[in-house]
């Protein structure tokens, strides 16, 4: 599937700040496609631990911070299917983990 990020914003003046946020992909990830597997879940969290609604509108504090995990999308084919060689460029570039190689793909890099 398509690649996720996460994203960490920190409010570093010393003024409060409104964060609107309206994500979607939290309850339902991307559906994969002929054999491919689902998305993951998207998250929205703060620093102290607590989790706003993903469609809600909140004050951060100076020193707080949101983590964002945006999810990739839904894969397409099967897995095992895969150019290893494609697997391998992935791991090298940063884009596919050693254990989601293995897991996934069932190739060990």
């Amino acid at each position: 599937g398509g690649l996720g990020q996460v994203m960490e914003l920190e409010i570093i003046t010393g003024a409060s700040a409104t964060h609107s946020c309206m994500y979607d992909r939290t309850k339902r990830p991307a559906l994969g496609l002929l054999g491919g597997q689902p998305g993951a879940p998207g998250r929205v969290s703060l620093s102290d631990g607590s989790q706003p609604h993903p469609k809600s509108h909140y004050r951060l504090q100076p020193g707080q911070r949101v983590i964002l995990e945006l999810p990739g999308g839904g894969g397409f084919g099967d897995p095992s299917q895969r150019d290893p060689q494609r697997v391998r460029d992935d791991v090298l570039a940063g884009y596919v983990s050693h254990e989601a190689a293995a897991r996934d793909y069932g190739l060990v890099v």
